[in-house]
């Protein structure tokens, strides 16, 4: 019985209104595009199996093996080449999705990562001849009379990569730049030996950091300030990212290249910056440390947080000001009031203020009942007269002997930051207040600061006539 009697050889009649699955639905391919990208490899997977079938099918048609053809074949939901590049490049997804790859999308990949490795191996001998070259003086170039660019000498870069502790920014500004460029500092450099690629002991030079640091005359490691004014801050930041950028593999698009561009435009662009560096400063020093010891990505939401330690800090500097002045005048008051004791309540209530932020010793009157004189304030913290502990500064004045100065309070460094009892240091009188009775100086509760049992008085010539 002939077989077309029962299966229809031509093609069915169709709606022409019948509306094609398509993915141009636009609620559909928007639920596409939220896919992961795991999601959609699996998906087009399926559509692949899907589209098989049907050419498989077609040619059974045509062979006469089947009544219809196969429905044509349906599309692809998209892959860019970003996330082929992020297949290729990431060995753990690939081998969890592998089985989700067509035949041509594997050979892209093979293909593509052998070319990648070609290109790897032709840029380290390219390096390799660079190196080389690197012996060889450049010319120099003749220009105007303006400043020229700093051309980084090979020393700068045997340092930053030899020694532990890198090179201090402070070195970065354009004075200290230059001396080292200039090849002067023959005596302040040290010999680095180390095993290279292929196992060999070589040396280079490098800078003796810490004697550069003693010529300078620059702050020890660790000092958050490193002993930069504002300008000289910014200055030392361009400079350093421009060092970043021709040290590191990537150079301006390098990671670290970002984060410290990120990092120093945060703390330099805004209009308040200068105003509040000497309270941002020692906050953008512990993120640069802490970015050394863990690489994480540049968050801005830590930025702001900082920066409003910055301000809280500045307010609180200046709400300390103001509570000293006020203290001052009524101490000078109590003081000068030899007859009266009117004023002494109102000395000791801005004492009591005082006490939560350590105190601040007040100017001190001598003279005869004509005349007086009065003599500069003195210092808790190091006993120096002609300025007070918040006025210290120990480039200045040297360290102090023994308390610490923690966010405008002076504290205990062996009690967990404690703060002192700033009218118990001056007179040893105090009604009962939280804070320690311990001497300033070193310590000790069995004496108070001004007492001078265990620190000698610095004089200091800042006396005047009072009127």
């Amino acid at each position: 019985m002939p077989r077309d009697r029962f299966y229809p050889t031509s093609q069915s009649l169709e709606d022409p209104q019948r509306a094609h699955r398509t993915h141009r639905n636009p609620i559909l391919v928007e639920a596409l595009k939220k896919l992961s990208l795991e999601a959609r490899l699996k998906f087009n997977r399926d559509i692949e199996v899907k589209n098989e079938a049907r050419r498989l099918k077609s040619i059974d048609h045509a062979m006469g093996n089947a009544s219809r053809p196969g429905s044509p074949t349906a599309s692809f939901v998209t892959v860019d080449s970003e996330e082929i590049a992020l297949i290729r490049k990431e060995p753990a997804f690939l081998k969890r999705v592998f089985d989700y790859l067509g035949p041509w999308t594997i050979n892209f990949i093979q293909d593509r990562n052998s070319s990648d490795k070609r290109k790897a191996e032709e840029d380290t001998e390219a390096k390799d001849v660079a190196a080389k070259k690197a012996r060889l003086v450049p010319d120099i170039e003749e220009g105007s009379n303006d400043l020229p660019e700093i051309n980084f000498p090979q020393i700068l870069f045997d340092t930053a990569k030899r020694l532990p502790g890198g090179i201090p920014l402070s070195f970065f500004t354009y004075e200290r730049l230059s001396a080292i460029a200039s090849d002067t500092l023959l005596t302040q450099k040290i010999r680095v030996s180390f095993l290279d690629d292929d196992g060999k002991k070589s040396t280079v030079y490098a800078l003796d950091v810490p004697k550069l640091i003693d010529e300078w005359k620059l702050p020890k490691s660790g000092d958050k300030k490193e002993g930069l004014s504002f300008s000289e801050f910014r200055e030392a930041a361009g400079f350093l990212l421009k060092f970043e950028a021709e040290r590191t593999i990537g150079g301006e698009n390098s990671n670290n290249y970002r984060w410290l561009d990120n990092h120093f435009s945060f703390w330099l662009v805004d209009r308040s910056s200068e105003s509040l560096f000497e309270f941002w400063k020692d906050l953008e020093f512990d993120q640069r440390m802490e970015r050394k010891i863990y690489p994480k990505p540049f968050v801005t939401s830590s930025y702001e947080n900082a920066w409003s330690k910055a301000e809280n800090k500045k307010a609180r500097s200046i709400e300390v000001k103001e509570i000293l002045a006020a203290a001052t005048a009524a101490a000078m008051s109590a003081v000068s009031s030899s007859s009266s004791s009117s004023s002494y309540p109102s000395a000791q209530k801005q004492m009591k203020k005082l006490t939560k932020f350590g105190g601040i010793s007040t100017p001190f009157q001598a003279g005869s009942k004509g005349k007086r004189k009065t003599l500069a304030p003195c210092c808790l913290g190091c006993g120096k007269r002609g300025h007070r502990i918040d006025e210290h500064v120990d480039s200045t004045h040297g360290k102090f002997s023994w308390v610490t100065f923690v966010n405008a309070v002076a504290c205990s460094p062996d009690r967990g930051n404690k703060p002192l009892c700033f009218a118990w240091n001056i007179r040893r009188e105090c009604k009962g207040c939280d804070s320690l009775h311990v001497c300033s100086f070193c310590g000790k509760a069995d004496h108070h600061a001004f007492s001078w049992t265990c620190k000698v008085l610095f004089t200091l010539p800042e006396v005047h006539d009072a009127t």
